[in-house]
C-alpha cells in the first residue's frame, strides 16, 4: 500500500453535492474578500527601503530587476476588454448561456455599475501615489477590476458549458494586472484589490439580478440547468493549476542582515501545477522568481524550481472547504550581477493551506509553509523561512 493510499484512508469518500451555494459560504466569502482587500489597504503608507516587511516594495524590486531598461507596453489599454468582447461574441453566436438578453442586460450591468462606483470610491478616498509618480490615484488598478468584472462575467454566463471558458477569461485579467505592475503604473496589492472588487461587485450583481427576477428561472435561458455545487473530493482526481503570492520572513540574526550577509526580506510569485496519482494526493511541481532585498538597498531575484507531493483533505459534510499539506524539494539561482552573483543553492519546503472552494473549478488557498535554503550571500549558511500567502485555483 503506498503512502498515498494510506493517508486517504484518512479521510471517507463522499461525494459533496449541495443544491446552490449556501449562505454560510456566500459569508465566508464576503468576509475573505473583505479581509483581503484591508490587507491591499494597509499596504497603502509608505514603507521605509529597510523595513522587513514590504510587500509592494518587493514587488517593484522584483519587476526592476526583470526589466533594467524599464518597461513600456500599451496593450493591458485594450486586453482589459477582451473578456467582455468574448461573452458579447458567443452572447450573439448563440452559444448557450445562462440568461436570457434582458436578464443578462441586469445583472451584469448591475455588478459593472456596482465595480465602477466602488472602483472610483477607493481611488480618490485612497488617493494613493502610482509607483511612477504620474498620479495619486493608484488603489485599486481600474484595469485590473474591470477585466476581472468582465472575466467573472464570462464565467458566471458560460462556465456552465466548459470550464477553460472562465480559465481563458481570467488568465487575460491576469495577463492585464501583471502588465499593469510591468509598466510601472500600479503597486502589486493594487492589482489584489482590483481583482476583489471586481469579482465581488459580480457576485453582488448577480445575488441582486437574482433578487428581481425572484430565482424564479424567468430570464434563464431555456434548457439553462441551475448548476448546482459539486466537488467529489476522494472519488475523483483533479489536476490544479495555482498562481501565488507570498511573502517570506526571513529568520536570521540581525547583525547577518546590517551586514547584508543574508536578505533583509522577499517576495514572490509562482507557478504550481498539481498532478493526482489518486484522489486528493499526487505530485506537485512549483516555478517561482522572488526578489530578495538587502539592508544597503541592493536585491536579487532568485528563479527556482521545486518538485514534490501535496494531500488534500476535506472535512466530512463541509463541501467548501479543505486542508492540504505539501513537501518540495529543488533549488534556486540568481543569475546577474545583482548581490549574490550566480549563486545557487538547495531549498526544501514544508506546510500547508486552508483552501476555499468557491466554484467547481475554482478555490482560493491561504498557505503557510516553511522554507530551508542555501542561497545566503556566501553561498554556505542555511536560512530558514516562514512563509506566508494566498493563490488563486484552477481545477479540473
Amino acid at each position: 500500500m503506498g503512502l498515498c493510499q494510506i493517508f486517504r484512508n484518512f479521510a471517507p469518500c463522499t461525494t459533496c453535492r449541495t443544491p446552490e451555494m449556501n449562505l454560510l459560504k456566500k459569508v465566508f466569502i464576503l468576509l475573505f474578500l473583505i479581509v483581503q482587500t484591508l490587507s491591499g489597504y494597509a499596504q497603502v503608507a509608505p514603507y521605509p527601503a529597510t523595513s522587513p516587511h514590504n510587500w509592494d516594495g518587493d514587488y517593484q524590486q522584483l519587476r526592476n530587476n526583470l526589466f533594467p531598461d524599464g518597461f513600456d507596453r500599451k496593450y493591458d489599454n485594450w486586453i482589459q476588454y477582451a473578456p467582455y468582447a468574448a461573452f458579447l461574441t458567443m452572447k450573439l453566436a448563440k452559444v448557450p448561456s445562462r440568461s436570457e438578453w434582458g436578464r443578462l442586460a441586469v445583472s451584469a450591468g448591475t455588478s459593472i455599475a456596482l465595480y465602477a462606483g466602488f472602483n472610483n470610491l477607493f481611488k480618490y478616498a485612497i488617493y494613493r501615489e502610482r509607483p511612477d509618480g504620474s498620479a495619486n490615484n493608484s488603489f485599486p488598478s481600474g484595469h485590473t477590476g474591470t477585466a476581472f468584472t468582465g472575466a467573472h462575467i464570462l464565467y458566471r454566463e458560460f462556465g456552465h458549458i466548459n470550464p477553460w471558458i472562465g480559465f481563458g477569461g481570467y488568465s487575460v485579467a491576469v495577463a492585464t494586472s501583471l502588465t499593469r505592475i510591468a509598466n510601472n503604473k500600479h503597486w502589486a496589492t493594487d492589482t489584489f484589490g482590483g481583482a476583489l472588487i471586481g469579482i465581488g461587485s459580480v457576485e453582488l450583481g448577480y445575488f441582486i439580478g437574482d433578487l428581481i427576477f425572484k430565482k424564479s428561472g424567468k430570464g434563464l435561458q431555456a434548457g439553462f440547468l441551475r448548476q448546482g455545487f459539486e466537488y467529489d473530493f476522494d472519488c475523483d482526481k483533479h489536476y490544479n493549476l495555482s498562481l501565488l503570492y507570498y511573502h517570506r520572513f526571513v529568520v536570521g540574526a540581525p547583525e547577518l542582515k546590517s551586514a547584508g550577509d543574508i536578505p533583509l526580506r522577499s517576495s514572490g510569485i509562482a507557478l504550481e501545477g498539481q498532478i493526482p496519482l489518486v484522489p486528493a494526493c499526487g505530485i506537485c511541481v512549483r516555478s517561482g522568481m522572488s526578489s530578495m532585498v538587502f539592508s544597503d538597498a541592493t536585491s536579487a531575484n532568485l528563479y527556482d524550481v521545486m518538485v514534490g507531493g501535496y494531500w488534500n483533505y476535506q472535512y466530512p459534510n463541509v463541501t467548501w472547504l479543505e486542508f492540504e499539506l505539501r513537501m518540495l524539494l529543488g533549488g534556486g539561482i540568481c543569475p546577474g550581477s545583482g548581490p549574490l552573483r550566480g549563486r545557487g543553492g538547495l531549498s526544501v519546503l514544508a506546510g500547508g493551506s486552508v483552501n476555499l472552494i468557491t466554484s467547481n473549478n475554482f478555490k482560493i488557498r491561504a498557505l503557510a509553509e516553511w522554507q530551508s535554503s542555501a542561497w545566503t550571500r556566501d553561498g554556505a549558511a542555511w536560512l530558514h523561512i516562514p512563509l506566508v500567502g494566498f493563490s488563486a485555483n484552477f481545477f479540473w
